[in-house]
């Protein structure tokens, strides 16, 4: 026996499944059964990588801070809650973030874009559709990250509500209240490979500093003159 083991009693593990968050929270990862499952959890944990990625934003302002440097930072985040997360995996082509569940054939795959202009995202959203999003049974879902470095996150995300209701993919997306409280919703796009659904959550994540220099963008991606 490793001299550093140690057993741990039943009173014990049932006293932090009771009391302990972090225990809490590693069991739901650990005892997922159903796709429906995996991905409400992985949601959840995405938006506590999200939240760590935002308190640290003014160090992610350099100009070196791309889509694949903090789409690694939030991998590494999902990596320390024990997922298997991935960053540009062939999968279809180089997607940004796939998390995969080994032992039961789970997968989800992310798509990360900065904020430049809706047209920018929407190739974005069209990767994932048409390369890597296949739809089928245990890897029906996935997200796009939209990474906020300009002013009002808010604002962006509601433009871009806007643009993904008209899109040709888009089969059914939540209402946005009048006042809304969160960066993200949810969508039913199609995947175009299989011809079937594929549940989409968009993330936009609030980067803006008082340090920060990114410009704001024009629809098309032009820079929004000053």
């Amino acid at each position: 026996m490793n001299q550093h083991s140690q057993n741990y009693s039943m009173a014990q593990i049932q006293h932090l499944l009771a009391n302990d968050p972090q225990t809490q929270d590693f069991f739901e990862r650990k005892t997922v059964s159903t796709y429906e499952e995996f991905v409400r959890v992985l949601h959840k944990d995405i938006l506590r990588a999200i939240t760590d990625v935002q308190h640290d934003r003014h160090l992610f302002q350099d100009a070196s801070f791309g889509e694949d440097a903090i789409s690694t930072v939030i991998i590494k985040c999902l990596k320390f809650m024990n997922y298997d997360a991935e960053h540009d995996t062939q999968h279809g082509g180089h997607c940004d973030i796939l998390v995969k569940h080994q032992a039961l054939g789970f997968e989800w795959i992310g798509e990360a874009k900065l904020w430049k202009g809706q047209a920018y995202v929407k190739g974005g959203l069209e990767q994932l559709l048409t390369r890597y999003a296949t739809g089928t049974t245990g890897e029906s879902a996935g997200g796009l990250l939209v990474y906020v470095k300009q002013e009002n996150a808010l604002e962006k995300l509601i433009t871009w509500h806007t643009e993904l209701s008209s899109h040709n993919s888009t089969h059914s997306i939540e209402d946005l209240p009048e006042r809304p409280r969160k960066l993200y919703f949810d969508s039913v796009q199609l995947a175009q490979a299989s011809g079937l659904d594929y549940d989409m959550r968009t993330f936009f994540v609030a980067l803006n500093h008082a340090t920060s220099i990114e410009p704001e963008y024009e629809h098309d991606g032009t820079i929004v003159s000053a």
